[in-house]
């Protein structure tokens, strides 16, 4: 019931941990509930991009109005 250090990263009991290709990181549990509905978030923004990519509307210059903010 102690925190740890793993290869740089300090782990306390209890934190949320997610992990993949691009490495490792500690949630503390009291902010997870937040990070969860972030993940909701990125997942529908997401989506709407794929579907965009997808659809008959796509054509290179809408992706870049998409991508590269305008003022």
């Amino acid at each position: 019931n102690i925190n740890i250090e793993v290869g740089g990263l300090t782990i306390a009991p209890g934190d949320l941990l997610h992990g993949d290709e691009s490495g490792l990181v500690s949630v503390p549990k009291d902010i997870a509930g937040d990070v969860v509905n972030r993940a909701k978030d990125v997942i529908k923004e997401e989506a709407d991009y794929f579907d965009f990519l997808k659809s008959d509307d796509y054509t290179f210059e809408k992706l870049q109005r998409r991508i590269v903010p305008h003022d």
